[in-house]
């Protein structure tokens, strides 16, 4: 539990920084003057009554600024809040790292006249806004179904290491259905179970692996299919946000939560080193 000064300490800061980002409009952006005007304010803001020096969090605005914002701003302020949405495709030739993968699926007519479908992998990335925060605002539900896939995928793996652990040492039955580099080998597994002078315990052993493979195969394509259904949505979203979604998503989902964060990490920091351990 933490420690009621603490708690009072961090409300009354995090207060100061609610004040100076409803007096500051992150969403006005001319980048010569933006820097200069927040940095005095927020000095301002952190002044009266504060344990720590106003300068920290003058030294987590310009920090903050150099890393992530400036670039932000200056793009903004050359092409404009909508073109924040745009997507870059990124290709083999590009120099940036992509931030979201997209599958597609296309229907086209073979040679005998049937249909087929060809599944198409793009990647893309957006400068300002994650596509993660996107995510976050409008697919929560979707991120909820990921987490339990993988929940259930990560209880699938573990079981299956275990049973490997169990039974897989020399003497063990899983022994001679491991490949060279000690992994169990589907072949190997199939072809032992299809060996009829097999004792009731060993196929009972190799069954159960036989079972346990094809569980975490299944939730492994369960999460893959998730993060195609999950990225192809938030993609969509991209194209259909308007100008106040964008900025919502920029100041409030990105900029602020960020600043937020940092000013946090250096309260908290700073209030431990102050008040005695609680035991």
């Amino acid at each position: 539990m933490a420690h009621p000064d603490y708690a009072a300490f961090k409300a009354g800061h995090l207060a100061k920084f609610a004040a100076w980002h409803t007096q500051n409009d992150l969403a006005a952006i001319q980048p010569g003057r933006l820097i200069r005007k927040w940095s005095e304010s927020l000095l301002d803001a952190f002044k009266p009554g504060s344990l720590i020096e106003e300068y920290d969090f003058y030294q987590i605005l310009t920090d903050y600024w150099a890393e992530t914002l400036q670039d932000d701003v200056y793009l903004i302020a050359q092409d404009g809040w909508k073109a924040v949405k745009n997507l870059a495709e990124i290709t083999k030739e590009s120099d940036e790292d992509a931030n979201l993968t997209v599958v597609f699926e296309e229907t086209e007519t073979g040679k005998k006249g049937k249909a087929k479908t060809k599944r198409i992998s793009k990647k893309y990335r957006s400068e300002v806004i994650a596509p993660e925060l996107v995510a976050r605002r409008y697919f929560s539900d979707g991120i909820a179904k990921l987490e339990e896939k993988q929940s259930e995928l990560e209880r699938l793996s573990q079981e299956l290491e275990n049973h490997i652990e169990e039974h897989g040492g020399e003497e063990g039955a899983l022994n001679d259905v491991l490949d060279a580099k000690g992994k169990l080998s589907a072949k190997l597994l199939k072809t032992a179970l299809e060996e009829s002078g097999i004792e009731e315990g060993e196929r009972a052993v190799l069954q159960t692996t036989q079972t346990l493979m094809t569980q975490e195969k299944a939730a492994k394509d369960a999460v893959k299919t998730q993060i195609e259904a999950l990225n192809l949505a938030v993609f969509k979203q991209f194209g259909r946000l308007s100008e106040a979604e964008i900025k919502q998503l920029a100041v409030q989902d990105k900029w602020l939560a960020d600043l937020q964060s940092r000013i946090e990490r250096r309260a908290g920091f700073e209030t431990f080193a102050k008040f005695p351990k609680i035991p």
